[in-house]
């Protein structure tokens, strides 16, 4: 088994796209087709096959630079590290040392040996030997009139939500799409984890803090979903582990994920205010200097706080044990 990245979106709140490109993607700006766009509402678009590295033009608003890289655009950038002699690891480490939001990970693990039929365990979900988290589940697939399956696919959790986890039958799409025999094809299984928003922020700082990229998933898809083989007269909760889903995860612990205060608070508003305000802060603040006058620290002093603003205040210097019941 191998562990790959096949969806990164990152917001970088206070950087050009040009600086983007050369001190977090760490490439030439030139090798880019810069064109307008729409993508995430965005109305310019720096692109190297599917790498794209988003903007407005002018600045209308202070959403930042987003970098989004579709699984071919994350194929293409390994390509480009590896050449560096380097691993995501950098890339994700100058990510959140320039303050980044991550907004979209996807992470696949590649399964070669083909450790678990899909087909049967989508039986065993549908036979209720399934213990998850996730609330809704849903099959795709293909057949024939004999009752075999193939090409199936099952998805837990909604395509909206933080994570969604989908299993697939990568031989049978690639046999498919290329025209050749399954056999042909050495990825058999794949295991897609899908984090948006809190959860993919959340999953870079464990990330970051382990560097340990297939430990973690599988860590995180063992504490969300486990495959059981059903005993009569036994609660389902005592059910003995399935044994080629136990192969598959090999010495796992419980790992889940967050949803943490929105970071929406405290610095996105003192980063909001600087970028739009700070320039005629610090020219007030100069002129105070020179004149030997108080007007800046006096008017900020005469300043109403709404009750948002003492929210935000009370959730920023709070300790992690004061959000517990």
């Amino acid at each position: 088994m191998d562990c790959i990245y096949d969806w990164v979106r990152v917001r970088i709140p206070n950087m050009s796209p040009e600086d983007v490109i050369t001190k977090i993607l760490r490439l030439k700006v030139d090798m880019f087709i810069n064109k307008s766009t729409n993508i995430l509402n965005y109305n310019t678009v720096y692109e190297l096959d599917n790498i794209r590295v988003l903007y407005d033009s002018p600045k209308l608003t202070n959403k930042g630079v987003s970098i989004e890289m579709s699984g071919q655009g994350c194929r293409l950038y390994e390509e480009f590290i590896k050449f560096r002699d380097q691993w995501w690891f950098a890339f994700f480490r100058d990510c959140a040392h320039a303050g980044a939001v991550f907004n979209r990970i996807d992470m696949a693990i590649n399964d070669y040996y083909r450790f678990i039929d899909i087909p049967e365990f989508i039986e065993k979900v549908e036979n209720d030997e399934c213990i998850t988290k996730f609330r809704t589940w849903h099959v795709t697939g293909e057949g024939d009139f004999n009752g075999k399956k193939e090409g199936s696919s099952i998805y837990f959790g909604a395509g909206q939500s933080n994570l969604q986890v989908v299993f697939y039958e990568k031989d049978y799409e690639q046999a498919k799409k290329q025209r050749i025999p399954r056999e042909q094809v050495e990825i058999k299984n794949r295991y897609e984890l899908r984090f948006k928003h809190e959860y993919a922020q959340d999953l870079m700082g464990k990330l970051l803090a382990t560097a340990d990229a297939l430990q973690l998933v599988k860590n995180i898809l063992s504490t969300y979903i486990s495959f059981r083989d059903k005993q009569l007269g036994q609660e389902k909760k005592y059910w003995p582990l399935n044994p080629d889903w136990s192969v598959l995860l090999d010495d796992v612990e419980e790992l889940k994920l967050e949803m943490k205060p929105k970071e929406d608070s405290y610095e996105r508003t003192v980063d909001n205010m600087f970028y739009q305000y700070g320039g005629a802060m610090r020219m007030v603040l100069r002129t105070d200097d020179i004149r030997g006058t108080d007007t800046f620290i006096k008017r900020v002093r005469e300043s109403e706080m709404s009750e948002k603003y003492y929210h935000m205040m009370k959730v920023y210097l709070a300790k992690t044990e004061d959000f517990i019941a």
